[in-house]
């Protein structure tokens, strides 16, 4: 590029630009554009970039754009940055021109970190942000932050998802497989597990991880026989899976309540050397609580190298649910009072662990079901911790076994503030006050119910009759659906 043919083009432009919009420009920007393709060197790319400085033709976003492009295709995302951080500008565009650039310049935490930034100047991103902060959170295998993305892009909606994706697929995204295990979860939290399972199909050389992603994803969508099923496609194909699979799997069956399909899973682990022993084992006798076996759960709990809170706690809690109290000293469910304030008590004074919400709430649904209503609640009043629903929903529980109408009042309005979505708080208050005689009240709340398009989910079970999974739901004439 010839120094004199450059600087006839920028004196060009400066005529016929204004310096200090930040518009596009109308007459002849391609020219300038087209030069700053031209520079196939830093070298060379630099004396434009001087030259444009004197003819003020930097101030201008949409070459400031370019210059970022450019200096990024050619190694250099230093100046790319320079460039962005003096135009100090709140155009979104501009903020993905620049994450797009860290991305493919595999600076995959900058782009991260300024997407962070993003949302600390209330820049709002677009369906051109996502992609390639998915993709660098991708990369960068942080789980955590691949939630709070995955979060950012349900508030965004279902609409938003497909659009997303749809921004990924033009961009070829898509072809590669951690962009399409993270569409996977981020179609499965929108409610779209479909979507999530037909992007899954499609995928050629499925790895561990995109596996784990479609279980988990239908255990979080409470698909427990879906979950299992490509657990046992997942075996067949001989790939070697983790404790974290299992984990999936597990949770999944809890909800199935089959003891064979525990027993499945219990062999599986049995076979297979897992690290986190201790969380698997945990984890597989609170399935055998839920099944209702608690004769395994203990099997498994004696057999144990090491046992520790959470374990105990689990353990606990399953002979409390099955009416054994004396087995379980602390269990609510049994009612025992004095022994349920001293563990409580001890926690902290003994052991020096830190009481959380989950704590406050045994607590709470021990003095409840005991019928001590008002200790309960002025316990509620005297924690350290704001009451979260947890806290509140033992109390109403409480007040349906007693029914009191008053309290139950007092508890279902803190819960509809802090779990608005969760019909079965309405449910319940719904049932005290038909419990009570308070028919108009009870259609009351069903009113705020459908005004505020709560629904209550179809009850369901799913029976086991000869090795088969059945599906039977409530209200319909259908035959029950073979799984």
């Amino acid at each position: 590029m010839h120094k004199q043919t450059l600087q006839r083009a920028l004196h060009s432009l400066a005529e016929q630009l204004n310096p200090n919009t930040l518009t596009h420009p109308i007459l002849d920007s391609s020219t300038c554009i087209s030069l700053i393709k031209q520079c196939k060197t830093i070298k060379t790319l630099k004396s434009l970039h001087a030259s444009m400085i004197r003819s003020h033709l930097d101030l201008n976003l949409f070459f400031s754009t370019n210059l970022i492009i450019q200096y990024s295709s050619l190694g250099s995302i230093s100046h790319s940055y320079s460039i962005f951080s003096s135009t100090q500008t709140s155009d979104v565009f501009l903020w993905n021109v620049m994450i797009r650039c860290f991305v493919e310049s595999s600076s995959y935490d900058r782009a991260v970190r300024l997407y962070c930034r993003m949302k600390e100047y209330s820049i709002i991103p677009d369906n051109y942000t996502f992609p390639y902060v998915v993709k660098a959170c991708g990369h960068l295998q942080d789980v955590k932050l691949c939630r709070v993305v995955h979060g950012d892009v349900i508030e965004f909606g279902e609409a938003d998802a497909y659009e997303i994706y749809r921004v990924m697929v033009d961009s070829r995204l898509d072809l590669e497989q951690s962009i399409q295990n993270a569409a996977m979860l981020m179609y499965s939290r929108c409610g779209r597990i479909d979507i999530a399972r037909r992007i899954f199909e499609k995928i050629p050389d499925k790895d561990l991880v995109t596996w784990s992603s479609m279980i988990e994803a239908y255990a979080q969508d409470d698909k427990p026989i879906e979950a299992l099923d490509l657990f046992k496609q997942l075996k067949l194909h001989k790939i070697q899976y983790d404790y974290v699979t299992v984990l999936s799997v597990i949770r999944a069956c809890s909800s199935l309540g089959s003891l064979r399909q525990a027993q499945f899973i219990h062999g599986v682990i049995t076979r297979c050397s897992f690290q986190n022993e201790l969380v698997l084992e945990t984890a597989l006798i609170d399935l055998y609580i839920k099944c209702g076996s608690l004769e395994c759960a203990g099997k498994v709990f004696d057999r144990m190298r090491k046992q520790n809170l959470i374990s105990w706690s689990t353990i606990i809690s399953g002979y409390g649910m099955h009416g054994r109290g004396r087995e379980a000293l602390p269990c609510a469910h049994a009612g025992l009072i004095a022994e349920g304030w001293s563990c409580f008590d001890s926690m902290t004074k003994d052991f020096g662990l830190a009481t959380t919400s989950e704590h406050y709430a045994c607590m709470v649904d021990l003095l409840g079901r005991a019928g001590q209503l008002n200790e309960a609640r002025e316990f509620i009043n005297n924690m350290p911790i704001k009451p979260e629903s947890g806290v509140w929903g033992a109390l109403l529980g409480a007040c349906r076994i007693h029914s009191n109408v008053e309290l139950a009042e007092f508890a279902a309005k803190s819960l509809f503030k802090l779990d608005p979505e969760n019909p079965g708080r309405y449910v319940l208050l719904s049932n005290i006050y038909k419990s009570t005689g308070k028919r108009e009240e009870a259609d009351r709340i069903r009113a705020v119910m459908k005004r505020k398009g709560v629904k209550k989910a179809a009850g369901h079970t799913i029976i086991e009759v000869k090795n088969k999974m059945y599906n039977l739901w409530l209200g319909t004439n259908q035959t029950p659906k073979q799984n």
